[in-house]
């Protein structure tokens, strides 16, 4: 994470007309948690990906280990959440509603 950090304060320090998408699953796959690399690294979001995970498989929000609640909470409103994951037709409304009451 701390390489992750230097990079992106790299990044800030350029100037760069560079985004910053934090995928709030893909933290799992390295075997870190998404809630403290969030905190460390919410100033340089630009891009939200939502997901939750639970046993190293994504599933819909509320079934996971993500504290989803809370990252959405800190994030600036200016920021783009999307949910990237695989929706069913049929549950793709109450996701979004998840999010929406998450937001408001």
């Amino acid at each position: 994470m701390a390489t992750f950090e230097s990079d992106v304060a790299w990044v800030k320090s350029q100037k760069l007309t560079l985004g910053y998408t934090f995928d709030s699953g893909n933290w799992y796959w390295i075997d870190q948690q998404p809630e403290p690399a969030f905190a460390a690294l919410k100033s340089a979001i630009t891009v939200f990906h939502l997901k939750d995970i639970k046993d190293q498989t994504t599933v819909m929000l509320g079934q996971g280990a993500t504290d989803w609640h809370s990252l959405l909470g800190q994030l600036s409103p200016e920021i783009p959440v999307f949910l990237e994951y695989n929706i069913a037709a049929a549950d793709l409304s109450g996701q979004i509603d998840l999010v929406k009451q998450a937001l408001s």
